[in-house]
């Protein structure tokens, strides 16, 4: 890395997110090693296709805590036969705390919705074989697929014809990531959970905290469970089974990384996603004991009410859905 005198202006980092994102969607990963004083070294890893033969992914490139982490995403169908397009849209839904599986034909399309059940599909128009519109149709003519949500995605401009054949919502491309995102995020949602209360029980040993998440969590339709303390939340995550735990990992005795632990060992709260809130910085070590444990980690002075809540309508959204 340059740090030397003719470097006139820090970077954004988006760089470095955008060249993890590629190195992942090939199969490979990307690391560093740093020296104080000397710098740092980036490493991109790639599986290489030997011919006539198939494709290796080293073990350490795939961790096999991946599996469990994605499985806890919702899952969206994307219907595209432009690969270019396909990974736009593939880079706005990780972002946004999504998976994706790929269709690039209309045939494809209808036989994977009926196969994945996915929690949502944006649809391109035109499309080999089948076109969109009638994709759509029987979409939606099916008893197995009619009620899956489908957004169009398209260059063509007829949001009217779509709505009409019983699409949600309709995006002329370039797509805005954020009001699909939005909009996939508050559809999963409500077509998931209904008319219930999502009961979201919050583990502090701060009652400052515990204020200011019910104060949050209130408003946007949650149901809150207050518990403080490590013990108390193992105990009562047992006893209430709540759709979805907020953990901080600084606290006395019993510490966020042991409610983790002693959660994941229990068959009735294994599958309870966790979503961490830790003012705490986290060492790789931290990183290494949560990865594939918890749904998401977030700062808390760094993440707004909005993007929390958000969030956690999406997982909670997967968890009604599987």
């Amino acid at each position: 890395m340059d740090s030397g005198p003719g470097r006139q202006q820090e970077g954004t980092g988006l760089g470095l997110a955008l060249t993890k994102r590629f190195a992942e969607l090939h199969g490979g990963s990307v690391s560093v090693d740093s020296v104080l004083g000397q710098g740092s070294t980036f490493t991109i890893r790639l599986p290489l296709e030997v011919e006539g033969g198939t494709t290796q992914t080293p073990s350490e490139v795939v961790p096999q805590h991946r599996e469990a982490a994605d499985s806890m995403r919702p899952l969206v169908l994307v219907v595209d036969d432009n690969p270019g397009a396909a990974e736009i849209l593939a880079r706005h839904l990780d972002t946004g705390g999504f998976r994706m599986e790929l269709a690039r034909t209309g045939t494809d399309a209808l036989r994977m919705a009926r196969r994945l059940q996915p929690a949502a599909i944006t649809l391109d128009i035109l499309l080999p074989e089948i076109d969109g519109w009638e994709v759509l149709s029987r979409l939606q003519a099916d008893e197995a697929t009619q009620n899956i949500p489908v957004l169009v995605v398209s260059v063509v401009d007829k949001p009217a014809l779509g709505r009409t054949l019983g699409a949600i919502d309709y995006f002329v491309k370039p797509v805005d990531g954020k009001a699909l995102l939005s909009r996939l995020g508050q559809y999963t949602f409500t077509s998931k959970v209904k008319d219930e209360t999502v009961r979201v029980l919050v583990i502090d040993d701060e009652r400052a905290n515990l204020d200011l998440m019910e104060t949050m969590l209130t408003p946007a339709g949650f149901g809150v469970l207050r518990a403080n303390g490590g013990q108390e939340g193992i105990d009562m995550a047992k006893s209430q089974l709540p759709n979805l735990i907020l953990l901080d990992l600084m606290m006395p005795e019993v510490t966020g990384f042991d409610v983790v632990e002693a959660l994941r060992a229990e068959e009735v709260t294994r599958s309870i996603p966790i979503m961490v809130l830790t003012a705490k910085g986290l060492t790789d070590d931290d990183k290494q004991a949560l990865n594939g444990q918890v749904a998401a980690i977030f700062q808390r002075d760094s993440v707004a009410g909005t993007e929390l809540t958000d969030w956690l309508k999406r997982i909670v959204a997967r968890r009604q859905g599987s």
